[in-house]
């Protein structure tokens, strides 16, 4: 009588498990991880009913759960057969790189020609910065089968890159270019094939952009000092960026830079524009890691009047990190302290702080980012001082033809902290835009841009509250 019960959950655990391995036979995976389930429950010390469940979450691209079950069969059954290599495979998929390639290890022990187990230990290698041995599993994994040559050679290409083999990875990536030319390890390699010729000739120590353009603005205002005309008006606008690298290391990067700006307009001359911006940058690089410290001053003024409008210098250091080949993240925090000479009110520092993710696609041509911003702006007048809130996305597309759109959305809320002393209430601002951008390469060096922005600012003082539509055209050449 003592052993009925035991018998039955025996019993029940072999009809959950049969129901469960019929349901796997049929792809039917959530079904078959219900009777898995079913049977773990039944009997938990036996390895089998966990290491079937890990199976189908693992089908079931559940990972996580996967591995869990895994490591549960493991305890019970080290020397089930199957189990170190699909253990393995899911702590990789976790990034749980060293534990996966441990398990590997084991797999490539106990099956010597298991293609799979082969091609994870490679990629785990990888991952750990193990770049010769990745090489040599993955070129094991491609003989025993060569539908993993795709992958193989890709991977190859990048480990001989993150070695800084630039011309093995050259030729790894030549061939798969060549070997599957619509791909998107192909559209990757591309991109790396490009920046490896760059350096492989050396890099450039200096650039050069300027653009000229027209635009239409159905109501020209000058955001920095506020001032809303109300007035529609045609311009011309004149753009040049130049930039010289005197320090270009493989870990350290110096480099200085001027950036103009000027705008024309045909009827409201009092609002042209021309801004001045030299600047100086000093980066560190290590590993997916960089560092950078920017200086820079800009010095704005009415060039109908050359009276000087505004005097900023900037101070903003940065921390980025490519994550992945896809995933980069920014974290920026900057000071600014303004001098403005028409409205010496507004003159103080603001302190900003922000982070950037972006998530690149395409093989490196476009990307989706996202950025949050946040100010605190400090100025001579209390009317000025404020907190912002500042979120934006943007993406970047290519399209046929050589055509890149690109699109910003952005959201900025200004909570001023004191009672403005000409309205006598408190100012509350909520800004929202989006930019769209077309763009072709037209002739080396040229490109055409088309482009439209739409502001809309809501203030508590109505005095502030505008709407502004842009619409312009320029043709940049780039050296």
């Amino acid at each position: 009588m003592t052993l009925a019960p035991s018998w039955t959950r025996a019993q029940e655990a072999r009809e959950w498990l049969s129901r469960g391995q019929a349901h796997f036979e049929r792809q039917e995976f959530e079904q078959a991880a219900e009777a898995f389930e079913r049977a773990t429950e039944a009997a938990p010390d036996e390895a089998e009913p966990h290491f079937l469940l890990g199976l189908t979450y693992a089908r079931l691209r559940d990972y996580p759960r996967a591995a869990a079950a895994l490591l549960n069969a493991r305890d019970r059954d080290p020397d089930l057969e199957g189990l170190p290599r699909e253990l393995g495979v899911a702590l990789y998929r976790i990034e749980s790189y060293e534990a996966a390639a441990e398990a590997l290890e084991g797999a490539v022990e106990l099956e010597p020609d298991n293609a799979v187990a082969r091609y994870y230990l490679g990629l785990a290698r990888y991952q750990l910065g193990e770049y010769q041995a990745a090489i040599e599993e993955l070129a094991r994994a491609r003989e025993l089968e060569p539908e993993f040559t795709t992958a193989v050679t890709l991977y190859t290409g990048l480990a001989w890159f993150r070695a800084g083999r630039y011309r093995e990875a050259r030729d790894s990536f030549a061939r798969l270019v060549t070997a599957s030319p619509g791909s998107e390890e192909a559209n990757l390699a591309r991109r790396y094939l490009e920046t490896i010729e760059e350096r492989l000739r050396g890099p450039k120590r200096w650039s050069l952009q300027a653009s000229a353009g027209v635009e239409y603005n159905d109501n020209v205002t000058t955001s920095a000092v506020e001032t809303i005309t109300g007035e529609p008006d045609v311009a011309a606008v004149f753009t040049v960026s130049a930039e010289v690298k005197p320090l270009l290391t493989p870990t350290w990067e110096a480099a200085l830079d001027y950036n103009f700006f000027l705008t024309v307009y045909e009827e409201l001359k009092a609002q042209n524009i021309e801004a001045h911006t030299p600047g100086l940058t000093l980066a560190f690089k290590q590993g997916p890691w960089e560092f950078g410290l920017r200086y820079a001053f800009d010095y704005i003024y009415l060039s109908s009047s050359r009276d000087g409008l505004l005097r900023i210098q900037n101070l903003s250091p940065t921390v980025s990190v490519l994550a992945t080949p896809t995933l980069y993240t920014q974290v920026r925090y900057r000071f600014q302290d303004k001098d403005f000479f028409t409205s010496p009110d507004r003159t103080g520092t603001n302190n900003g702080v922000g982070i950037t993710q972006y998530v690149f696609f395409d093989g490196g041509k476009g990307y989706v980012s996202g950025t949050y911003r946040y100010e605190l702006e400090n100025t001579r007048s209390p009317d000025f001082d404020y907190q912002g809130h500042r979120p934006s996305l943007s993406l970047r597309l290519p399209l046929p033809l050589e055509v890149r759109f690109d699109l910003n959305l952005e959201y900025y809320v200004k909570q001023f902290r004191h009672i403005d002393s000409t309205a006598g209430n408190q100012r509350h601002d909520e800004r929202w835009g989006f930019s769209t951008r077309f763009s072709r390469p037209v002739a080396a060096p040229l490109r055409l841009t088309l482009e439209y922005s739409y502001t809309n600012n809501h203030s508590t003082i109505r005095s502030f509250t505008y709407r502004e539509n842009i619409v312009g055209l320029n043709l940049t050449a780039s050296f």
